[in-house]
């Protein structure tokens, strides 16, 4: 039960680059571009009240996403993020304990299409030590489901997501918190979100980082009652607090980054540990 209860968590996907990105500002003119990829298949998730659940069949999922920022002056940012993810479900071979299991008849489904879009900006208001920035993104609802076998490609609802972030940064070491709120609409729970991160360069090529993380709901409903609680994807009153660790390495304008989150506490949420790479181009 311990080592189930070291998972990964869907709506964390890329979370390295997300996060990351609504603290620090590029200098003008400078460009950021990144893309990954991350692959799982879960049979387990937390249910309402943080334990651990056998599904009973496997969901797999895999996103590929293309990450963007762009120095508009040496304060401002611009940002956005596109995911784009490959969904697929097993049929339903066993008796589940789940609250509310599947129809004898559940059979497997696929779902391809886009997760949820964001774009936004960051603004730099104090440049010394620490480095204080606030930020504004819009997640936008342009996922698709199916209730039926329970697969989604992200919430389903808009949001504004208003935070701010502070930086500290030692010689080639770095320490940085972000504290900011998703606002949702169709009835989903607005969300408090939090992430801690230090990380330390070796050299000029490599890097090496840690983080903590949190997303903390208020009672809300979701959009359905339906399947979707069943497969715990992107469930309105989604919780989870967990550790990270990420590295890369760079050469010139290009980088490889990699990295794999742990959930040691969540609820309604899928259980499985997953690795994530991506590639990125800087100038």
């Amino acid at each position: 039960m311990l080592i189930q209860r070291i998972s990964l968590i869907s709506s964390l996907l890329f979370l390295f680059v997300s996060l990351n990105a609504q603290v620090w500002t590029l200098p003008k003119n400078s460009v950021y571009t990144n893309i990954g990829w991350t692959g799982y298949t879960y049979s387990d998730k937390f249910d309402e009240t943080g334990e651990i659940q056998p599904l009973n069949f496997d969901v797999t999922d895999n996103t590929f996403q293309l990450f963007a920022q762009y120095g508009i002056t040496d304060k401002l940012t611009v940002q956005t993020s596109i995911p784009y993810k490959f969904i697929k479900s097993t049929d339903y071979y066993g008796i589940t304990t789940n609250p509310v299991p599947p129809p004898d008849y559940y059979t497997g489904d696929t779902l391809q299409y886009f997760g949820n879009i964001e774009l936004g900006g960051i603004y730099k208001i104090f440049n010394g030590k620490p480095m204080v920035s606030v930020s504004l993104m819009a997640s936008l609802n342009s996922t698709d489901r199916n209730y039926i076998s329970g697969l989604q490609t992200g919430f389903n609802s808009n949001a504004i997501k208003p935070g701010a972030g502070v930086m500290w940064s030692y010689n080639k070491a770095w320490l940085q918190y972000y504290l900011g709120a998703e606002i949702r609409d169709n009835n989903y729970a607005m969300a408090l979100i939090s992430n801690l991160e230090y990380g330390f360069k070796f050299g000029d090529a490599f890097y090496l980082a840690a983080q903590a993380y949190m997303r903390f709901p208020e009672p809300g409903e979701n959009d359905c009652d339906c399947t979707t609680t069943l497969t715990a994807m992107y469930n309105s009153n989604q919780t989870y607090v967990g550790l990270g660790l990420k590295g890369g390495y760079s050469y010139k304008a290009f980088g490889i980054n990699a990295g794999l989150n742990t959930a040691f506490f969540a609820k309604n949420a899928p259980a499985q540990i997953a690795p994530s790479i991506s590639l990125q181009y800087k100038y």
